[in-house]
């Protein structure tokens, strides 16, 4: 019984590194001229209840003004009875691109509210016309 126990921590823990490679797709863009850059990321509340909505938050500058996406990516980590687990859901939370389009410097914002209590780790990015890629911000959430 014993080493069925763990072959299944064993098996858990293996999940956890494949869902955590494949939901880390947001890689920082390299700085220079013309590449945007984005900062101060707000999440507010840090921690909240299922169905209670949060506000993501952040700043964005883009000398060119040619700011075509904005991404917010997720992964949720939920707590088991005997294990913390990172689920395999990563998704990304749609943001409107045309409120971007033409402006050189901003706020993005991304309300939404998360059924399911869990901890909620996010990535946020926006590429230009070009294709560059701004830095990459990181928050999490609670939701108990």
């Amino acid at each position: 019984m014993r080493s069925h126990i763990w072959h299944g921590r064993a098996l858990v823990e293996i999940g956890l590194l494949i869902t955590l490679a494949s939901c880390a797709g947001l890689r920082p863009g390299v700085p220079g001229p013309g590449v945007p850059v984005i900062s101060n990321l707000r999440i507010e509340p840090r921690v909240t209840k299922p169905g209670q909505t949060i506000r993501l938050r952040f700043e964005f500058k883009d000398p060119d003004a040619d700011v075509t996406d904005a991404e917010v990516c997720y992964v949720r980590t939920e707590r088991w009875s005997r294990a913390t687990v990172t689920v395999g859901d990563c998704g990304h939370i749609l943001i409107d691109p045309s409120s971007l389009k033409g402006t050189t410097a901003g706020l993005i914002e991304a309300p939404h509210a998360w059924s399911r209590p869990a901890r909620y780790d996010y990535e946020a990015q926006v590429t230009d016309a070009q294709g560059h890629k701004s830095n990459v911000l990181r928050g999490s959430v609670t939701v108990r």
